[in-house]
């Protein structure tokens, strides 16, 4: 029997101080997860559509390359988070304390012919 090996494992690096995860093909969970673990800084590669990313985080500084998906950052305690790219909707939904900056668009990705802000 082959032993399984933790999906983070493979995702995660530490470069200096900051811990850095590549989210492609990683299920939300399993993002959360290594963003949980990681002492402060961290960032984010290859997001494409996870949800509830950093959700109930607090004391992070989290910098996200790619498009996170809907509810990022909701019940925020404090957190920073960095988007260099569009978001999809409900970003810092029921949100505490924390700021979000996107650069780029957020709106809902499902619904065509809707007008970029």
């Amino acid at each position: 029997m082959t032993a399984h090996k933790n999906p983070i494992e493979k995702t995660v690096k530490v470069w200096y101080h900051m811990m850095l995860v590549n989210a492609k093909n990683l299920h939300y969970r399993a993002l959360n997860e290594a963003l949980r673990k990681a002492a402060h800084d961290c960032a984010v590669t290859d997001c494409c559509g996870q949800c509830y990313i950093a959700a109930g985080m607090s004391d992070k500084s989290i910098t996200i390359s790619g498009v996170p998906g809907n509810a990022l950052g909701a019940y925020l305690n404090g957190t920073v988070i960095t988007v260099n790219a569009n978001a999809q909707e409900a970003v810092g939904d029921t949100m505490n304390a924390g700021i979000i900056v996107v650069h780029g668009n957020i709106r809902d990705a499902r619904r065509e012919n809707v007008p970029a802000f």
